[in-house]
């Protein structure tokens, strides 16, 4: 049996704005410690010390007839419910396969259990008799993590989103009657499953076995215990086992705990920038106005006007699947809007079961219009279940979540996901607000699709100290991982002022253009420091938000490149031309940018007929003619919209690589459609033994044919050292 260490008495707390190293109130002076790393305070930049709604855990309780889920509202700093046997209070929650990962949930925001090993609680337990009680996890199957993720997708843990009986595991301790701190070493017990507290950790919670409910004429002493929590823990030991288990504020044995650093990143985040609906429609879906909506099916609704938000219920002949369908323009750049945003509400308990009064559960919907093929339509997609709590949810998805199957309902028999493949553009978005079969109110006040933020090109990392000390600094780091080692750092010795802060992200700094998660780290004049990570990334550079070219493509990482270079970009703000053919104006912009770096040179005289100076491709293409790479024609023209050939793109390449103006002397025949007659025999040789191109099927070149958009991505990164494609 693990063993509990209890009587952690606080005698006292510290002084307002207490300072290191030694701290007085006027009477009193302590020497002072630096309290251990939290979880909950370096994750969420906010400790579990029941100060705000965001700390309210889930209790459940198993009686008789069945679960039934409560929501303890916090309190003066403390929230208290009762517990009878096998009560369950959830920390960090991992609501299953079938329910939809947000917010603070495990799947999204694990714990890191090879850092964070110890967990504590100052709590009270009413009564007389000791409450026997556990901490039990369940992890992530390491062999599942680390999902091949396509640029400009946010990776989640496969693995984080089922629980099983391999991954779960625990320990027990007890709790005496009282008030208490206790310290629980989170170290498997064999009787309580097979998994060790290691690697990440998608689900902790604390079992409590209180007493059974019984009859009022019962003995009081076998009622149920109740539990009061002021403050929990998980924390990173320092070896200072007196003071490790306390937050800040604490005074332990003379030694006084002070506060690390609290660093909160404001932006960027998992809401995103700018809004679809806001930008696209002119109009927010604020729920102020039923022309917010196309319309609704199973549900009455109106606009309560006092609150700023659209009302419904499902009292009426129909129950079940109330629907409210969004106005909105047309299809929607499913590649550029994807944080999904919404405030919603359901009136009644709580209760996630499968009977009429359970069901506090939303989803959205939408449809791919690429999957109908005639009347059999396949293409409506939904979200796996979102769970509702009490009050007001402000539920945080990215549905660009890899893979699709944890967004998209198990049940859906063509899992499409939002963006993917098979999905660049999507509509018909819906809200269904919940999947009980009674009777039941809703409400909803807004709903958002947002992009990412942006840094093109260059953006404001905003951040805060919340246990602000004078002296702080800041670093500020960009990984392409969340978690994961910095790539490129920001700016560092940043002097940090109470209230928020800004460290400007110049994406022309940067040694590549991604999609990048910012790490933060504060630390004060003594070295103590504290690190936390954006809850969503930064895009740098021009994005990559094309409806015809979308990961799964085989020129999609080609393309990704080429933009991400500033080498292309697209035909519309949707669209790439992914099969268009490169002009000759085109290709002369291609080459200026990839080798003559940057902004085209100013153009000052005319370099053919048909390209006089005020021309977008003056500059490029007189740099093109200067550079000896291609010439006009006889009759003194450019012809720049005429289509680019296979084979005069071989010359193009290879005199601006080679700066040859002359062709390599082609001795043997490059393929079976290019033979030594051939006026570019050369030049395709060349680029075949640079292994820049290759053939396009097993023998031929197609030298006629029109260049794609798409191909040229290829050819210009193998130029460079990479690439794919044909």
């Amino acid at each position: 049996m693990a063993v509990v260490t209890a009587g952690l008495l606080v005698v006292s707390v510290l002084p307002a704005g207490a300072q290191p190293d030694t701290v007085a109130d006027g009477s009193r002076s302590w020497e002072s410690v630096i309290e251990a790393p939290d979880f909950a305070t370096e994750t969420y930049g906010d400790p579990w010390d029941f100060a705000n709604p965001e700390d309210t855990p889930v209790v459940i309780q198993n009686l008789p007839d069945g679960p039934e889920y409560l929501m303890p509202e916090p309190s003066g700093g403390s929230v208290t419910y009762e517990s009878p046997n096998g009560t369950q209070l959830w920390l960090v929650r991992n609501w299953g396969a079938g329910a939809l990962a947000t917010n603070r949930d495990g799947p999204v925001l694990p714990i890191d259990a090879d850092r964070y090993r110890r967990l504590s609680m100052s709590v009270t337990v009413s009564g007389t008799r000791p409450v026997g009680a556990g901490a039990f996890w369940w992890g992530c199957d390491p062999d599942l993590l680390g999902v091949a993720t396509p640029p400009g997708v946010t990776d989640t843990p496969a693995a984080c989103a089922e629980q099983t009986r391999e991954r779960f595991g625990g320990t027990p301790f007890t709790l005496q009657p009282g008030t208490q701190v206790v310290d629980i070493p989170l170290t498997r017990t064999e009787a309580f499953g097979p998994a060790d507290w290691s690697g990440l950790v998608s689900t902790l919670l604390v079992t409590t076995n209180g007493g059974a409910p019984v009859d009022g004429d019962a003995d009081p002493s076998l009622q149920p215990a109740s539990i009061t929590l002021d403050w929990v823990r998980l924390y990173a030991p320092q070896g200072r086992p007196t003071t490790d288990p306390h937050p800040p504020g604490a005074i332990v044995d003379g030694l006084g705990v002070l506060p690390r650093p609290r660093p909160v990143i404001v932006a960027p985040d998992v809401r995103g920038d700018e809004d679809y609906a806001t930008v696209v429609r002119g109009k927010g879906w604020d729920m102020d106005t039923l022309d917010d909506l196309f319309g609704s099916i199973n549900t009455t609704v109106w606009v309560n006007p006092e609150l700023g938000r659209i009302e419904g219920t499902t009292a009426g002949p129909t129950f079940n699947d109330p629907v409210i369908r969004f106005r909105n323009p047309g299809p929607i750049n499913a590649r550029r809007w994807h944080r999904l945003e919404f405030v919603a509400g359901l009136e009644g308990r709580f209760d996630l079961e499968d009977y009429e009064g359970g069901g506090t559960m939303a989803r959205f919907v939408w449809r791919n219009p690429n999957a109908i093929s005639g009347s059999n339509d396949v293409g409506f997609q939904e979200t796996n279940d979102i769970v509702m709590l009490p009050g007001a949810n402000r539920i945080l998805v990215d549905l660009h979540t890899h893979p699709a199957g944890l967004v998209t309902d198990d049940e859906i028999p063509f899992r499409l996901g939002w963006g993917g493949g098979a999905s660049p553009v999507v509509d018909h978005p819906e809200f269904h607000p919940h999947e009980d079969r009674g009777v039941r109110d809703w409400w909803i006040s807004e709903l958002r699709l947002r992009r990412n933020h942006l840094a093109d090109p260059t953006f404001d990392v905003r951040f805060r100290d919340d246990a602000h000390q004078a002296g702080t600094t800041a670093t500020v780091a960009l990984a392409t991982t969340r978690g994961g080692d910095p790539e490129h750092i920001v700016a560092s010795g940043v002097p940090v002022s109470p209230g928020e802060n800004a460290v400007l992200l110049d994406s022309a700094t940067l040694p590549f253009q991604h999609l990048f998660w910012v790490r933060l780290t504060l630390t004060r004049p003594n070295g103590v420091a504290t690190t936390t990570w954006s809850s969503g990334p930064v895009e740098t550079g021009t994005p990559v938000e094309f409806t015809d070219m979308v990961p799964g493509n085989a020129f999609f990482d080609d393309v990704f490149w080429l933009v991400k270079a500033g080498v292309a970009d697209g035909y519309s703000p949707d669209t790439y031309g992914a099969v268009a053919p490169v002009s000759r104006q085109a290709m002369a912009a291609f080459l200026q940018r990839l080798l003559g770096g940057g902004a085209a040179p100013t153009c000052t005289t005319a370099p053919f007929d048909d390209v006089p100076v005020g021309h977008p491709f003056c500059g490029a293409i007189a740099w093109l003619v200067e550079e000896g790479i291609a010439d006009g024609y006889d009759d003194g023209t450019f012809r720049p919209t005429r289509p680019v050939s296979r084979q005069a793109m071989a010359a193009f390449l290879h005199r601006a690589v080679t700066g040859q103006g002359v062709a390599p002397t082609c001795e043997v025949p490059a393929h079976r459609d290019v033979d030594g007659t051939s006026p570019f025999c050369g030049e395709i040789a060349w680029l075949g033994a640079a292994g820049i191109t290759r053939v396009v099927s097993s023998e031929d070149f197609r030298p006629a044919d029109p260049v794609s958009r798409q191909a040229m991505a290829a050819f210009l990164r193998r130029v460079q050292g990479g690439g794919g494609g044909q």
